[in-house]
């Protein structure tokens, strides 16, 4: 199964090649999100069974999911995320 993010506008698209992705402006990150709004560690994403677990770490313009601001919680396929200013659409894929 292939899981990715699918940007809904600015970003990259985010392809899942590690179980647990860490996001942010760091160059570091496993996905590196390029804007200002974006925390240097921004949000880790773990892919469960048939979701992803995504933490916000303690940034400062939050994580959302389907709009509503998160500190942990669960992405199914479908789902909107949004990180500070930038959004995204879980894809899984067989």
């Amino acid at each position: 199964m292939t899981t990715r993010l699918i940007a809904l506008g600015q970003g990259p698209d985010i392809a899942f090649d590690h179980p647990v992705l860490v996001l942010g402006r760091d160059p570091r990150c496993d996905a590196r999100l390029d804007s200002p709004l974006v925390s240097r560690k921004h949000c880790c994403l773990a892919i469960s069974d048939h979701d992803v677990i995504v933490r916000d770490l303690d940034s400062l313009n939050g994580v959302r999911i389907n709009g509503e601001k998160i500190t942990a919680g669960r992405l199914l396929p479908g789902d909107e995320l949004a990180i500070a200013d930038l959004r995204y659409r879980l894809d899984l894929v067989d």
